[in-house]
């Protein structure tokens, strides 16, 4: 039986890009999606269309994460608007965390309660954060605060979820969107915490690597 992974966000960005190589490694999709876009639901795919915004938006994935058969959750979804800390209004910083905290919290509670009553065994969590958490000044000041607040939901969930789930998170630099227009290389490329050139590739070497099924360096470097 093939395991289960699901992608939020998956309906546009790195999302797709991630669940369309998880179905490569051979996992089963349950793909989450805020707006239909082409290209979304392909074969075998599960699709959930669920909007994070409201508790009532999140009913349907916590469901399906409580049947206790996903062993892998991959959180692409957020919200990302820009804006300065000095003009950041209630509605925003609110809709930020709603989506970039939230969610995320409230999806790996219910993935864990799942895991506890089928007895699937470990799970897998991986975040997909940003480094803008690192910097103090950042002209998305809502979404920034969000996403370190999710870095820090994310230690304390690993310490709470030891032995039933593994949380890891991945802070790239730039994530290009696919939609904007922008060739393929640019959207392909993204810039590590180095500032070097990283392809999305590596980026899913990572995830192969977190998700423990990397048995050498080779198999890394084959991705």
């Amino acid at each position: 039986m093939k395991p289960v992974a699901l992608v939020t966000g998956a309906s546009g960005k790195l999302g797709r890009v991630i669940a369309d190589w998880l179905a490569l490694q051979g996992y089963a999709l349950v793909l989450h999606g805020f707006r239909k876009r082409p290209g979304l639901i392909t074969a075998g795919d599960q699709v959930i269309m669920a909007d994070f915004a409201s508790h009532d938006g999140l009913e349907p994935l916590c469901r399906r994460l409580a049947a206790g058969d996903i062993s892998l959750l991959v959180n692409s979804a957020s919200s990302f608007e820009r804006g300065e800390f000095a003009t950041m209004t209630h509605d925003q910083l609110a809709a930020a965390f709603a989506i970039n905290l939230h969610a995320p919290v409230a999806l790996m509670q219910a993935m864990a309660r799942g895991l506890a009553q089928s007895g699937l065994g470990q799970g897998l969590v991986i975040h997909l954060l940003d480094a803008k958490i690192e910097r103090a000044h950042s002209a998305w000041a809502a979404y920034t605060l969000s996403r370190k607040a999710l870095a820090a939901a994310a230690g304390m969930a690993a310490v709470e979820y030891a032995g039933l789930m593994r949380i890891n998170a991945v802070a790239p630099r730039l994530i290009a969107d696919a939609s904007a227009g922008n060739d393929s290389e640019t959207v392909a490329g993204l810039l590590d915490c180095f500032g070097r050139i990283v392809h999305s590739p590596r980026l899913n070497a990572a995830c192969l690597f977190l998700d423990g099924r990397a048995r050498s360096l080779a198999a890394l470097a084959g991705v």
